[in-house]
């Protein structure tokens, strides 16, 4: 049994503008804005479109149309590691609230179902599917959680202490869920709409009041002292880092370590530089045998690494660094120009300590679409043609 849509159905223009209000709400929830507190309201306006649309092909059709204009926005870095997969990945990640106003429209038609407060409905179906798309689909992808926002006030982000970030967007729908019951979005003065409501404050105090509790709790014996030196690269330096701007990158890399290392009164058991921050191709004790026997000509590819390596010593400090291992390297000559060849490749992390080799970990979840396709790497000669094309 279904109950009928209701009379006054609002024109193509209102759906559409509902779910640009909820894109740029969510644009100004996560960084660069920060506008934290939005992300309360953010999931508001695919209710009241989930809800008032026609059908749920129309809710499904305008929401993934708008949602694939904002991840091609927020997803524009992907361009430089792969132009082919950019756009996919955009429609994959619109899919999420396009599915979800589908389900809310065809749940808010049924008679028995239909009359369950959004207070309860909205957590459950958020972060459903958030976790579909942050753990399961395609190996998981769990960037741009509701819940990631909340990080702007510690004592209300706490809760990802019990459950992760899944527990924080659980906490930040049910509240939007209430926001939507409270303001008549969902039977006004029904009895079970006003105890959805009382729970989810409750839920809110009750988090934010065991946050505080946390956070005024006296820490034990301080352990390892960490300096983390954070960079802000263009994404192209990954395909068009030149030799020059390698060398300039790397100078301001050093020069950065050494004044925060003595920032710190050259106190820090562990210095920490991000993913793939070195140039050339990386440190591998191999590699770099291979390299020295074809220097000068190849030489530049593996010094930054021996520069590296130097301030470590110089500086009595461990370092922790990101950078590309290329196993298995040979030279092979083609007319008058050197090229290179790995029999395997990785996004790596070294501990620059002591003498080489070092210890390296490579890297286990790719970037879905950029550095791996999802499951067709179960195809590895299918795999390898169409990263070559597209990445």
């Amino acid at each position: 049994m279904t109950i009928p849509p209701p009379r006054r159905i609002p024109a193509l223009g209102s759906l559409v503008a509902a779910a640009v209000v909820h894109a740029i709400l969510f644009l100004l929830a996560f960084p660069p804005v920060d506008a934290w507190p939005l992300v309360f309201l953010v999931p508001v306006p695919l209710v009241w479109l989930a809800r008032r649309a026609r059908s749920g092909r129309s809710a499904f059709s305008v929401v993934l149309v708008v949602h694939v204009g904002m991840w091609l926005w927020l997803q524009r870095w992907l361009v430089d590691v792969s132009a082919v997969g950019y756009p996919v990945m955009a429609l994959y990640l619109a899919l999420e609230p396009a599915v979800l106003v589908l389900f809310l429209h065809r749940l808010g038609r049924h008679r028995m179902l239909g009359r369950l407060p959004m207070t309860a409905i909205l957590p459950v179906a958020w972060v459903g599917l958030e976790f579909l798309r942050g753990r399961i689909l395609f190996d998981g992808y769990p960037w741009y959680l509701l819940g990631h926002p909340t990080i702007g006030w510690l004592p209300l982000a706490q809760v990802a202490e019990i459950g992760g970030a899944w527990a924080a967007s659980f906490l930040v729908a049910m509240v939007a869920g209430a926001i939507v019951d409270a303001s008549g979005g969902h039977r006004p003065g029904e009895a079970r709409s006003r105890w959805a409501i009382g729970t989810a404050a409750v839920s809110l105090a009750g988090s934010v009041g065991w946050g505080a509790f946390r956070l005024g709790q006296e820490v034990g014996d301080p352990g390892p002292a960490v300096l983390i030196v954070q960079t802000n690269l263009p994404q192209s330096n990954k395909m068009a880092w030149t030799p020059e701007a390698q060398a300039r990158d790397t100078r301001t890399f050093l020069d950065l370590t050494v004044e925060a290392w003595r920032a710190t009164g050259r106190s820090a058991d562990l210095i920490v530089w991000p993913e793939t921050m070195l140039p050339g191709l990386g440190i591998e004790a191999s590699t770099v045998s291979v390299l020295r026997e074809h220097e000068p000509t190849l030489h530049h590819l593996y010094t930054w690494g021996e520069v590296v390596s130097d301030l470590s010593r110089r500086l009595q400090t461990p370092m922790l660094l990101g950078s590309h291992a290329w196993l298995g390297v040979r030279v092979q000559r083609r007319d008058t120009r050197l090229f290179l060849e790995a029999d395997r490749e990785y996004n790596s992390a070294y501990l620059v300590q002591g003498d080489p080799p070092f210890q390296r970990y490579d890297k286990v979840l790719l970037t879905p679409f950029g550095e791996r396709l999802p499951y067709i790497s179960a195809l590895p000669w299918l795999e390898q043609r169409l990263m070559a094309l597209g990445a």
